[in-house]
């Protein structure tokens, strides 16, 4: 992976975070993390019970990378529990932790599960994450809960003359039955 891509996709404030962090909580957020990828990586993966042997094998070798990044964000996180210092340590779990969810991030793209989807925002950070679901709330869903309050309107003004309609032909047909039996 490129330097310049590690460095703008896990910025050097938000390593300082997790360093900063004790030793066991930042190795249960790389294992979570690690689980995370791991479920992104077997729902993009997934290949209907009846597709051919060809397609399972180009579907394999398209999902091979990831699967070795999470390989070696595992490995990572097991040498991390063997380190005897707590400077290598927080090493390890900060690159199992940065490796991983590079991997969610690149699964999320390649399977374009987009930006509504959960794996997408849990490929990033703390507050990166905060900051990806407020803009996708301002940028995504609101305009959509609007178009969807304006489709609603409209629906229930279409069903409301639909039914004035059905009352008014309803009330022609019983008034012309009930004058009909009367003569």
């Amino acid at each position: 992976m490129p330097r310049a891509q590690a460095v703008s996709i896990a910025p050097k404030s938000e390593i300082q975070r997790l360093r900063a962090l004790p030793v066991s909580e930042l190795r249960a957020l790389a294992a979570a993390q690690i689980v995370r990828a791991r479920a992104a990586w077997e729902k993009a993966a997934d290949v209907p019970w009846y597709a051919s042997a060809s397609q399972r094998w180009v579907n394999a070798k398209r999902w091979e990378p990831d699967a070795k990044q999470i390989q070696m964000a595992e490995e990572s996180l097991a040498l991390g529990d063997q380190e005897a210092k707590e400077d290598d340590k927080k090493t390890r779990f900060v690159s199992a932790w940065t490796t991983s969810r590079l991997a969610i991030q690149h699964i999320a793209e390649e399977a374009k599960f987009g930006p509504t989807d959960t794996w997408y925002l849990l490929a990033l950070p703390g507050e990166g994450a905060r900051d990806a679901a407020i803009e996708l709330g301002r940028d995504v869903l609101k305009p959509a809960a609007d178009t969807a309050a304006e489709a609603g309107r409209a629906l229930g003004d279409a069903l409301s003359s639909a039914f004035k309609g059905v009352v008014a032909l309803a009330a022609l047909y019983f008034g012309a039955e009930a004058l009909r039996r009367t003569r």
